[in-house]
């Protein structure tokens, strides 16, 4: 279910898989309609999120992949709310 309240309506019943999908251009275009400040943010989310994923977690390996220090990242996570879904 995709129902954010109270209320369930047909199109929160709708599958994944039934769903248009959405390419990497049109995310693209979606953090560009973004301030400055809040698409750098929203992208370091999505390529934090996505190495940890690919790292199963580890965040040394993570750093790696991203090519950054480990402490940058352990900063990042923490200052982009990262940290509950990391632990997930």
């Amino acid at each position: 279910m995709l129902s954010q309240g109270r209320v369930i309506l047909p199109e929160h019943l709708v599958f994944e898989s039934a769903r248009p999908a959405r390419s990497a251009a049109s995310d693209f275009e979606a953090l560009l309609d973004l301030p400055f400040h809040e698409s750098v943010e929203a992208w370091e989310r999505l390529r934090i999120a996505r190495a940890l994923q690919e790292s199963q977690g580890s965040k040394t390996d993570a750093a790696r992949r991203l090519g950054i220090h480990r402490r940058l990242l352990y900063e990042k996570i923490q200052k982009l709310g990262l940290q509950s879904e990391e632990n997930a």
